[in-house]
């Protein structure tokens, strides 16, 4: 092999040794893809909801949440959903947008769910309660997480397609 075509062979490798080096720094490089946004109009108590959940109501807290009557009517305009999961047996969960909710009815709410043995997590402005301590934190997971039932096949849609004050989904 002549000397030239060594430096040209030599010249080629470190080229693509380079571009293999930034391919690799570029997949690698510990930056999360950007997640789909989700638009507006849908509810962010959707969010929070797990993608196994079995079906999904949506609408205002008072419609859906068994709550006293004082309760009731300070949190009759927050939006809410309840889901049903199976986990060994069939649990609900309940999301409530808490963010117009003043800290003392908050507190009471909390205190109330807790007397009926629910188990309780507030996450930003979303207000979670289950009857079973580990759909909860499955909950909770799934939300730092960004999974939820957003992400299930053909849910979008269905919601899209029926948008109301009230509405039940049940998740294909």
């Amino acid at each position: 092999m002549s000397r030239k075509s060594l430096i040209l062979c030599l010249l080629v490798l470190g080229v693509v040794l380079v571009l293999i080096g930034a391919a690799v720094a570029i997949l690698y490089s510990g930056e999360e893809r950007s997640q789909e946004v989700i638009s507006d109009d849908r509810p962010s108590v959707l969010s929070a909801v797990p993608a196994d959940a079995m079906f999904v109501a949506y609408g205002k807290a008072a419609d859906l949440c068994p709550l006293s009557d004082a309760l009731a009517d300070q949190l009759k305009r927050c939006d809410a959903a309840v889901s049903l999961h199976y986990s060994g047996k069939l649990h609900s969960l309940s999301v409530v947008d808490v963010k117009r909710v003043d800290a003392s009815v908050l507190n009471a709410l909390s205190d109330y769910l807790s007397e009926q043995g629910k188990s309780v997590a507030q996450e930003g402005r979303l207000l979670l309660f289950s009857g079973s301590e580990n759909i909860l934190k499955s909950a909770v997971r799934h939300l730092a997480e960004g999974v939820s039932v957003l992400d299930a096949p053909g849910f979008t849609d269905a919601y899209e397609s029926v948008k109301g004050q009230n509405i039940l989904l049940v998740p294909g």
